[in-house]
Formats: C-alpha cells, structure tokens, sequence
C-alpha cells in the first residue's frame, strides 16, 4: 500500500503543481494581455507626450526667433542709426575741412584782390602825379583863356558879374530876403 499511497501523493503533487502551473499559465497569460494593453496605454501616452513635447518646443522656438527677430530688427535698426549718425558725422567733418579750406582760398584770394587794387590805385596815381605838371600848364592856360574872354566881357557889358563871385552888397541883401 506504501507504493499507492505515494502514487496518491505523487497524484496529488502532480495535481497541485498542474495546478500551479494552470494558475501560472493564467496569470503570465492575463499579465501578458494587461502588459500589452499597457504597453498600447503606454505608446499612446507617449506619442500624447511626444506630440505636446514638440508642440511645447516648437511654441518655445517659435518665441524665441520671434524675440531673435525682434533683437535682430532692433540691432539693425542701431546698426542703421549708428551708420546714419557716422556718415554725417563724416560729412560735417568733410564740410568744416571744405568750408576751413574755401575761408582760407577767400582770404588769400581777398589779400590778393586787395593787393592788386592797392597796386592798381598807386599805379593810377603815379600816372596822374606824373601828368599832374602837364595837366597843371593846361588849366593855367584854360584859366589864362577863361579870364580873358571874361575880361573881353567886361569890356562889353559894364555891369557883368562873374559866376560864382558874390559882391558883399549883394550877399547881405539875400540874408535879408531870407530872414
């Protein structure tokens, strides 16, 4: 009976083990089906994920190269400002340098203009001084002409005063009038 009696128990641990291993089976089975549907949950969620994740950084970038826009915009802006503000600079430099070069060609130009007409007048009054004698000799001549056809005058007409000359009776009596 020994030997039925351990037929019986090997039965029974075969039984208890088919059992454990049904059990085993069944719950690798329902764990492989909820690891699966997990798995699917998991892919799902991460592709959720994954599309906020590029959503979150292309929102993220898209800022960002709105505000590297913007400095770009701005520091063009500074940049055209800086240029703008160096070109006149250069240019107000080049208008004194101009304007100092153009009074200095004035001035010499004036010196010269000054000089020459100081050498035109001596050269005018030298040329007069020297006909100064001759010019003299015709005015005596022409007073000498002028007085004898003034004496010529007198001759004929007793009363003739010569122009310009004023008798002192005469002058008293325009005073009078024009008091």
């Amino acid at each position: 009976m020994n030997g039925f009696k351990n037929l019986i128990k090997l039965k029974r641990s075969n039984l208890a083990l088919a059992n454990k291993h049904y059990s085993l089976v069944i719950f690798r089975k329902v764990v492989e089906a909820w690891r699966f549907s997990i798995r699917i949950d998991l892919v799902k969620r991460q592709q959720i994920a994954d599309e906020f994740n590029r959503k979150l950084l292309l929102k993220i970038y898209l800022n960002k190269f709105k505000l590297h826009k913007q400095c770009a915009q701005i520091a063009s802006a500074k940049a055209t400002r800086f240029y703008k503000y160096q070109i006149k600079l250069k240019l107000f430099e080049a208008w004194k340098f101009y304007t100092v070069k153009e009074k200095r060609a004035a001035i010499e130009h004036e010196n010269l203009v000054k000089q020459h007409n100081s050498e035109r007048i001596k050269k005018k009054y030298f040329l007069i001084w020297k006909q100064f004698p001759d010019e003299m000799k015709r005015l005596k001549i022409r007073q000498k002409r002028i007085d004898e056809l003034r004496s010529k005058v007198r001759e004929m007409i007793p009363d003739y005063e010569v122009p310009g000359s004023i008798n002192t009776n005469d002058s008293n009596s325009i005073n009078n009038s024009i008091k």
